[in-house]
């Protein structure tokens, strides 16, 4: 029984089975009507950080910061850019694409600048939301967003 290929199998698939419940999972159903809002962090307006906030908080227990006064609207390229600069060197560890999760943050080039931001569901799928555009599921790897990568998150605290 110790050599047995189908008992092997089923103890190798069991381990690996355990290692990947311990990853969080999403319910994006609860974000999906939500509309876009300036600085907004509840569920009647988001912006893309706010959906990333909301997340963190609701579904994964994270305490992660609003950054509601850092900004004034969404369109502050520059104030956006230091923020997301200034924070992902201090509160969020860098996280290679391999291990990247669901409840990472990933960050995006919008324009040259690291603008927009979204939440991972999985190593390539994340979910997000524009001005004008209702939260959507997208793909690390689409067209639209593989050289907008700025970089993948995990909140440290």
């Amino acid at each position: 029984a110790q050599n047995d290929p189908a008992l092997v199998f089923w103890l190798v698939c069991s381990i690996l089975m355990s290692s990947m419940s311990t990853t969080a999972h999403i319910d994006v159903s609860r974000y999906m009507p939500i509309p876009f809002k300036e600085r907004g962090r509840d569920h009647d307006g988001i912006d893309c950080y706010g959906l990333v906030y909301l997340i963190s908080r609701e579904q994964l227990g994270l305490d992660v910061p609003a950054y509601t006064e850092a900004y004034a609207t969404c369109m502050d390229k520059a104030e956006i850019s230091a923020i997301i600069r200034q924070e992902t060197a201090s509160a969020w560890a860098p996280v290679e694409q391999a291990e990247v999760r669901a409840g990472d943050l990933v960050v995006l080039r919008i324009a040259g600048h690291p603008w927009h931001c979204g939440i991972m569901l999985d190593r390539y799928k994340f979910l997000h939301i524009e001005r004008g555009a209702n939260v959507c599921r997208d793909d690390v790897t689409a067209l639209r967003w593989a050289k907008r990568v700025d970089g993948f998150y995990r909140w440290k605290h």
